[in-house]
């Protein structure tokens, strides 16, 4: 595997021969494999089954080559100024995601728990969540002497990512990878998934619909009354979950050892990888080859082709059965706008 070339277009390649004796100088065995080249990674998760990162890879490689910045990585510049040809909002949905139980474990846990000993409040409840939508409030022009209404979850998570947005929780598939790493040390075969080869590390972001109320109270003084808002009632009476992640091959990543033809196509030797090594198995020849980010960007460089990514869910709208209440005064609104 490596940088693409007119070279790697051949479909059999003479990998290597041995004579069984000098004296005897007959031809010894012979073996033939086939070149494995980056751009059939995709056609490789589409015989495991892995629909959505063949997809991803699939665009990536049919893309013009753009490096996406840090800025854009970490979701500092928003997604609309990014290249539309490289915003993937279609693919990835949360019904999809949820059906991984590891998965649905984290989204599950974004809206607290309670039982005998502790409760743990929703991660939309916290402190920095209520001052970031007060923020969003506060641009949207929603603090002022009348009732207002704010988001809209039929919205596209494009739309609402810049607008309502509030409250976002990392998920980590690291560990998944360790169990496979494990298992694959112990001779079984890794258990990676689709979730891994798509996403493997993304973020779920929350944002939030509800309305704003103004309770006022009259204020005398020099014989004459006026009528100001003593404070805002915020209610967050539903919220929408959606996915954010960037499909991109920045830094050092090691991403496994792959097989074109070898069941289950991918393991993972990082302990090899690191030392130097590409941790072999199999024999005559051993057809895993590790793919690393490195060989992603040498590619993008000779040929001019592969775009990173900005992925999108849709939005999972959920109605809160305790809305999310707290109130704000203009002193807090001015200190925190």
């Amino acid at each position: 595997m490596g940088t693409e070339t007119p070279a790697h277009s051949a479909q059999l390649r003479l990998v290597g021969e041995s004579r069984t004796s000098p004296r005897e100088n007959k031809q010894g065995k012979i073996c033939y494999a086939d070149v494995f080249r980056l751009t059939d990674l995709p056609e490789v998760m589409e015989k495991m089954g892995w629909k959505n990162s063949a997809t991803l890879m699939k665009k990536w490689f049919d893309s013009p080559g753009y490096t996406m910045t840090r800025e854009q990585k970490e979701g500092l510049v928003g997604a609309s100024q990014y290249p539309s040809h490289l915003l993937e909002t279609s693919l990835i949905t949360m019904e999809w995601a949820l059906s991984f139980p590891r998965i649905k474990r984290e989204y599950d846990g974004m809206f607290g728990s309670r039982n005998l000993y502790k409760s743990i409040p929703p991660i939309y409840e916290n402190p920095k969540a209520k001052k970031l939508l007060i923020k969003r409030l506060f641009r949207a022009n929603k603090f002022t002497e009348s009732p207002q209404s704010f988001g809209d979850l039929t919205k596209s998570a494009l739309a609402l990512d810049e607008e309502w947005q509030f409250q976002r929780h990392s998920v980590d598939d690291n560990r998944e990878y360790l169990n496979a790493w494990w298992k694959d040390s112990t001779t079984a075969d890794p258990d990676l998934d689709d979730m891994w080869g798509a996403l493997a590390r993304f973020t779920f972001k929350i944002a939030g619909e509800g309305t704003v109320t103004p309770k006022k109270k009259v204020v005398k003084s020099g014989g004459q009354s006026s009528v100001l808002v003593e404070h805002y009632e915020i209610n967050v009476s539903r919220i929408g979950v959606y996915i954010r992640d960037t499909y991109d091959f920045n830094g050092n990543q090691y991403l496994g050892h792959w097989s074109k033809h070898s069941a289950p196509h991918v393991r993972v030797y990082p302990l090899s990888y690191f030392a130097g090594g590409r941790g072999e198995k199999g024999i005559c020849p051993d057809d895993f080859v590790s793919v690393t980010n490195e060989r992603f960007n040498s590619h993008r460089k000779m040929t001019g082709f592969g775009g990173d990514l900005i992925v999108l869910s849709d939005v999972l709208a959920t109605t809160l059965k305790r809305p999310f209440r707290f109130r704000v005064t203009p002193q807090d609104i001015t200190n925190i706008s």
